[in-house]
């Protein structure tokens, strides 16, 4: 299939789709879809003549008629098992092929005040207080899958953390995707960790070798003043999968955000990670292990932009490769004329 005839395809299926969410999704949210796909449409998929893609080609991406993801899939709690983290007690919120599962999901300890549930039931229940943080953080008006995912997204984790509360236990978010395919699905996930608050959030990304899907992902993380948040990433998808995913943080004064990400999966995987230090005092770590083989093609994609003073950011990415296998590593840091005293340090090593 050409590019063309792909974007005509998700042309054609928006429409339909439009009509399908009108009876959950609030108008502003509509027009918001609307939106992003006129952004899509504009922008197309990127390319080898993209200066960010030269070096992660996607053709076979753009290329793939997916289909839309297999409806009423249960996974067994066996099939889910090499997914979760054993001997741990948190709250689960699992997804499988976009959709929310609460067969699978499990509500551990969280503290007065805090949500942790799907971005389909919160948009139901409280729309308000989704609104202010849908599309916060990544702006789909240059970015083509940050686009498509704002349009299709069904789905996702909600998780808000009011003022000066503390998670005991980790909250875990898990995308199980399961099927022949090939099938796309767009899952969307929104953190906000409110002032003096702390939480450890685990997203997982799981699949069955031999399955073919794409997962393009979105994760949004406000990180309120003196506010600390450890994110840890765990992408673990079938080597015939593709994998696009675009992390987006916004750091308020003083905050602290950490993120340890792992990509062991997928046959073309594309990373982007973008943390904007907003204001001043604020400490951000990013750190990666990858592993690829045979002849997967890996790319970690990390912006960390020092808008004000006094700020610190910390970044180490280390790759393995086997085979015939490839990496790309692209970090680049920006400092503002204004962000003196900046502190920035950053590693790549790969064996």
């Amino acid at each position: 299939m050409a590019v063309a005839e792909a974007i005509d395809l998700y042309t054609s299926r928006f429409g339909a789709f439009l009509a399908r969410r009108g009876h959950t999704d609030p108008a502003w949210l509509t027009t918001i879809r609307k939106n992003a796909f006129a952004h899509f449409q504009a922008l197309g998929f990127p390319t080898t003549r993209d200066e960010d893609w030269r070096f992660l080609p996607i053709g076979p991406v753009a290329e793939t008629a997916f289909a839309e993801p297999p409806a009423g899939v249960e996974a067994a709690r066996a099939t889910l098992a090499p997914f979760v983290v054993r001997q741990m007690r948190c709250t689960q919120i699992v997804f499988v092929n976009g959709r929310f599962a609460p067969a699978l999901s499990t509500v551990g300890v969280l503290g007065k005040g805090v949500l942790a549930t799907n971005l389909d039931a919160a948009l139901v229940t409280d729309p308000g207080l989704v609104d202010p943080y849908f599309t916060r953080c990544a702006c789909y008006d240059k970015l083509a899958f940050v686009a498509l995912n704002t349009a299709f997204t069904e789905d996702g984790a909600f998780i808000h953390i009011p003022a000066n509360a503390v998670v005991p236990e980790p909250v875990h978010v898990i995308y199980l995707s399961t099927g022949t395919g090939p099938f796309v699905t767009h899952p969307r996930t929104i953190i906000v960790a409110g002032d003096n608050s702390q939480a450890r959030i685990i997203e997982s990304y799981g699949g069955h070798d031999g399955d073919r899907y794409l997962t393009n992902a979105v994760t949004e993380i406000v990180v309120g003043e003196n506010a600390n948040v450890e994110h840890y990433r765990v992408q673990r998808e079938s080597h015939h999968a593709y994998h696009v995913s675009n992390t987006h943080v916004f750091l308020e004064r003083s905050g602290v955000f950490a993120q340890q990400a792992f990509t062991f999966g997928g046959a073309i995987v594309r990373n982007d990670v973008n943390a904007a230090l907003g204001a001043e005092g604020i400490n951000c770590t990013l750190n990666g292990l990858y592993l690829a083989n045979g002849t997967r093609l890996v790319g970690n994609f990390t912006t960390i932009d020092h808008a004000k003073p006094h700020c610190e950011s910390h970044e180490i990415y280390k790759g393995m490769l086997d085979g015939q296998a490839r990496a790309v590593f692209n970090g680049k840091i920006f400092v503002r004329p204004q962000a003196q005293k900046t502190d920035a340090k950053q590693t790549n090593q790969v064996l």
